[in-house]
């Protein structure tokens, strides 16, 4: 072999070892690009999850995450944000996103000026207690610094490789002066051995720091370490020592409990459960004891925007049907899991259209030389016989491929549209279980009360046996009958109990609130038995309108028919391209140039067979979606109609209930007054029970009556939800509130009360016409005498005007005072009435109907003699102590009592009472509807107002200003309806009132 020869094959030699190490080089940088430290991956994640426990075992208040995260990084106030290292902290510059408010390794701090001083307050965000804390001054060295000192679990690299990370346990102090402003003072890693060390707790009183140390195998201990170690050497752990020394036995994530004892979870017996740990004796004991969480366990603290001091935030004292929807729509996780999916199918809608745009192609290619025959080159000089190096760039463009893409993005656009429909069917099913939940929970609360009361009086029945038993009058069989009687309504009461919270830690569920926040129910009634439902056929047009369920299924067709378009897998396919290209001699010399115009096409043996398939596939496809459709529709509108029909008779067994509760209530009226006058009773020779079994007799006809209407509650909202509109419920309820029917009801003075009292069939007479009239308060009034609380027939006479007013909603108040007198002429009187009022309403029960409340009436409400007003002051507040709390107070005051010169003594009256009714005693109701607006705007307290018919205006006119102030004012929360001074010549004829718009 020749010289020649030998060196030509070890330069093939070298080339292709160069070759072989240059093709290694590439794709150890290729993997180096693409591969992720999965240590640090996999670390981060269980990170995660630990923390989400952590905070699900602290119960924070899930419903104010979404208001912190809105509000702080918008704060105005000076953020400071330091990052956590292994190293250090460092202050870092950069706008406060939402992310980084839960970043264990960042420690974020805001500055707020000073109220009232120079200065500013520190406050750290603790992402553990999701509240701000404010930092109390500490000294360290200087005298003029604050200290903050934190402790977080920071990753660390023990090893100079890819993959180890690991969390250790560091000591962060940061130091605050006029001068420097906040700064990182020092850092102390407490911890040093294998594995992941997360969730530290400090306790500064026991000079100690605890954390959930978890090793590579996942078993977790927890382990302590003494916090106010030496910083003389950083690189030097303090020693740590397990909380609990047995290995076998596992545990996790102290916390703080509410009384600042340290808490754990464990599993001596082979699962976990919480425990209270004594650091000094090392013992630790079963506890439920809650973590400490915000303020009261419903607080979150947050910087204010703009203003100089921190805002708490909390939920509503009361909740109502609104707010509980609006927390079922915002933090429910079903809903927010729905929230995400629609994210994603968006986002990969978006993801489909890329697939249309033209591919680029580059290359680098490398020829090395070859012998093209054996033995020496026989072309010198050739380029063929040199190594050659190539590189292409170019782009190809399938054109066949375009309207398949086109048809998957359409596709995709509509499989996001389901994913709505299917997040607005999932928030209408669980606001409509939310609802469920709420008159379930408020009927249990109302048969919680009636329970309590009723037991006081079996019990009192059972003690008034016993006696007669000890005497010899009763046999020991009636006894034990009244402790069995005793022995159900405790059971019932229990039962009772347990349902209701139950039913309340369903609501916190639904609404994403912790079990251990505290929260109280509205007790606004709502009047569905009232609402005028629209008919079946209407009901039917709006489900199909507005459902998402067959919404929903209407879209899988459309997503059906995109689909199909997007043609069989074995389409032809047809590609254009366009290169350019360069060559160089042994990646050299410059040897050509050339561009690359290209066409190619494919068609697959099976893509007619397959186009076919295709069809016939989609077609089926289409044909079940088109049944699916119509059963989903089938099946909603049945469900519909059956809870329609089942609202109906639930309305009609209401009506019945109803009369139950009023023969109970006048069978209880009877047994009070045969034990005051047995005569009575023989005289009519009645069954009547005994008044504590007629008592029973009314509690549990209540009771039937509270459940037939939370059964109407129930029909009514699976209508609204069968129709796809729960959100819709609460305004849709407002409207037949309490308090909205209210404010279209009228309330009326009876001044000749002892002539309406006395009359035979009077009281049914004034019902029908009040009950036509849409009379919800009349105001009797007690003359001078008071005999018509004090003397026993005409109370008797009373309570049966209040009970029947019950039935139809009618509130029965006393009125006081005169036409004429001034305050110091009646202040004996109206003592003297309050008395009565209270003792009168001492004779009923929890429930049972009786004088709703006390009205004021004097001319001399507004005189501006100053002797005058001191008077009718001290009156009241005598009243208001004489009346018990929960009975309302109102006064009547002339229209021209409102004038600048009184404007201050009104305003005192107004605080002393709970409301007013304004009227004017010249008759003028046109004045009272332009002064209406100002009024309402001044007055702290419910304001009605009081009109009059009279012979200069007709009831056409008189019921225009009527309406003029409900649409007016109806929507004002202290605007409390309309009192008619003359009820009787009103007869609000609402088809007359359209008549005369028209």
């Amino acid at each position: 072999m020749s010289t020649h020869t030998l060196g030509t094959g070890k330069r093939t030699l070298q080339q292709v070892i160069l070759l072989a190490f240059s093709f290694i080089v590439l794709l150890s940088v290729l993997m180096a690009c693409a591969r992720k430290d999965y240590g640090k991956v996999q670390q981060n994640q269980s990170s995660r999850q630990q923390q989400q426990l952590y905070k699900d075992l602290h119960a924070p208040l899930r419903a104010g995450h979404k208001l912190l995260e809105e509000l702080l990084p918008k704060a105005k106030a000076v953020t400071v944000v330091f990052e956590l290292r292994q190293s250090g902290a460092r202050k870092i510059n950069r706008t406060l996103t939402q992310a980084d408010l839960w970043n264990e390794n960042l420690a974020i701090f805001f500055l707020t000026p000073k109220v009232r001083k120079t200065g500013y307050d520190l406050f750290y965000f603790d992402p553990r207690a999701l509240r701000i804390q404010q930092v109390k001054r500490r000294t360290y060295g200087m005298q003029q610094d604050i200290i903050h000192s934190i402790v977080r679990s920071v990753p660390v690299r023990r090893k100079p490789t890819f993959t180890q990370n690991e969390l250790d346990v560091f000591q962060y102090n940061f130091i605050n002066n006029p001068e420097t402003g906040l700064n990182f003072y020092k850092h102390k890693r407490l911890t040093d051995h294998i594995g992941n060390n997360i969730m530290p707790v400090m306790l500064p009183e026991h000079n100690a720091v605890v954390y959930t140390s978890i090793d590579h195998l996942g078993n977790k201990r927890v382990m302590q370490v003494p916090l106010l170690a030496p910083f003389d050497d950083p690189n030097k752990a303090p020693q740590s020592t397990a909380l609990i020394p047995n290995p076998n036995i596992q545990s996790t994530h102290p916390r703080i409990l509410s009384d600042g004892s340290l808490g754990l979870f464990a599993n001596p017996d082979g699962y976990f459960r919480a425990y209270e740990y004594n650091l000094q004796t090392r013992a630790y004991r079963p506890t439920n004891k809650e973590a400490a969480g915000a303020d009261n366990g419903d607080l979150i603290l947050t910087n204010l925007r703009g203003k100089d001091t921190p805002l708490v935030f909390k939920l509503p004292e009361k909740l109502n049907l609104e707010t509980i929807m609006g927390l079922v729509k915002a933090h429910n996780n079903g809903v927010n899991r729905y929230r995400a999916l629609l994210a994603a199918s968006l986002i990969q809608a978006r993801r489909s259209k890329l697939k249309i745009l033209p591919n680029f192609q580059f290359g680098v290619y490398y020829t090395p030389v070859s012998n093209i025959a054996s033995g020496n080159n026989f072309a010198s000089g050739d380029f063929l016989t040199e190594g050659i190096s190539r590189g292409l760039f170019g782009i190809v463009q399938d054109l066949l491929s375009i309207p398949k893409h086109l048809a998957m993005s359409e596709a995709q656009i509509v499989q996001a549209e389901i994913a709505r429909d299917t997040l607005l069917d999932e928030i209408n099913k669980r606001q409509a279980e939310a609802a469920d939940l709420f008159f379930q929970a408020q009927l249990y609360q109302q048969l919680l009360d009636i329970d309590k009361t009723l037991l006081d009086i079996v019990r009192q029945q059972e003690k008034r046996q016993k006696n007669k038993r000890q005497h010899g009058v009763a046999i020991s069989a009636e006894v034990m009958g009244f402790e069995i009687t005793v022995t159900e309504v405790e059971k019932r009461l229990d039962d009772h109990q347990r349902r209701f919270d139950l039913l309340m830690d369903e609501i916190k569920d639904i609404c994403s609130l912790p079990r251990s926040k505290n929260i109280v129910l509205d007790t606004e009634i709502y009047y569905f038995e009232k609402d005028k439902l629209e008919t079946f056929r209407e009901l039917r047009q709006m489900a199909i309108m507005n459902n998402p369920r067959i919404k929903a299924s209407r879209l899988q067709l459309n997503k059906a028919f995109f689909e199909r378009q997007t043609g069989s897998r074995l389409d032809p396919s047809l590609n254009v391209g366009a290169s350019y290209g360069r060559s160089h001699e042994e990646f050299g010399e410059f040897v050509d140039e050339f561009i690359t115009l290209n066409v190619n096409s494919s068609i697959p043996i099976g893509a007619i067979r397959d186009f076919k398939l295709h069809r016939n596939y989609w077609q089926e496809i289409q044909q079940a979606l088109h049944l699916e459709q119509e059963q989903q529709t089938q099946k909603t509108l049945r469900m519909l109609k059956n809870n329609l029909h089942s609202f109906y008779d639930s309305r009609n067994s209401f009506e019945v209930q109803q009369q139950h509760l009023a023969h109970a209530l006048e069978q209880i009226r009877l047994a009070r007054i045969f034990k005051r006058y047995p005569l009575v009773k023989t005289a009519y020779k009645t069954k009547s029970k005994n008044l504590p079994e007629s008592r029973q007799m009314y509690y549990q006809a209540l009771t039937e009556t509270l459940r037939q209407h939370a059964s109407l509650a129930q029909y009514y909202t699976r209508i609204w939800r069968d129709m796809g509109l729960s959100e819709s419920l609460p305004k849709r309820l407002k409207p037949i509130s309490r308090e909205s029917i209210n404010k279209h009801r009228f309330s009326t003075w009876i001044w000749n009360a002892r002539e309406l009292l006395t009359a035979d069939n009077a009281i049914d007479s004034f019902i029908k016409a009040a009950h036509t009239n849409q009379v919800r308060r009349a105001y009797v009034y007690l003359e001078a005498d008071d005999k018509v609380l004090s003397d026993p027939l005409m109370s008797e006479r009373l309570t049966m005007l209040i009970n029947k007013g019950a039935r139809y909603d009618i509130n029965v108040w006393a009125l006081v005072g005169n036409k004429d007198e001034k305050a110091s002429h009646m202040e004996s009187q109206i003592h003297n009435s309050a008395r009565n009022i209270e003792k009168y309403n001492k004779r009923f029960k929890y429930l049972e109907p009786r004088v709703g409340g006390m009205k004021v009436h004097l001319p001399q409400a507004g005189s501006s003699d100053i002797t005058d007003q001191k008077q009718y002051q001290r009156v009241l507040e005598q009243t208001r102590a004489l009346l018990p709390n929960n009975l309302p107070l109102w006064i009547d005051v002339p229209l021209n009592a409102f004038t600048e010169e009184n404007a201050h003594y009104i305003k005192d009256v107004l605080h002393l009472v709970d409301g007013v009714t304004v009227y004017n005693p010249k008759g003028k109701n046109q004045e009272l509807l332009i002064q209406a607006d100002t009024l309402l705007e001044l007055s702290p307290k419910t304001i009605e107002f009081a009109v009059k018919h009279n012979s200069k205006e007709d009831g056409a006119s008189l019921n225009r200003i009527i309406k003029t102030l409900h649409k007016h004012q109806i929507d004002k929360h202290n605007f409390a309806g309309i009192a008619l001074l003359d009820w009787s010549h009103i007869l609000r004829n609402e088809e007359e009132l359209e008549e005369e718009d028209e």
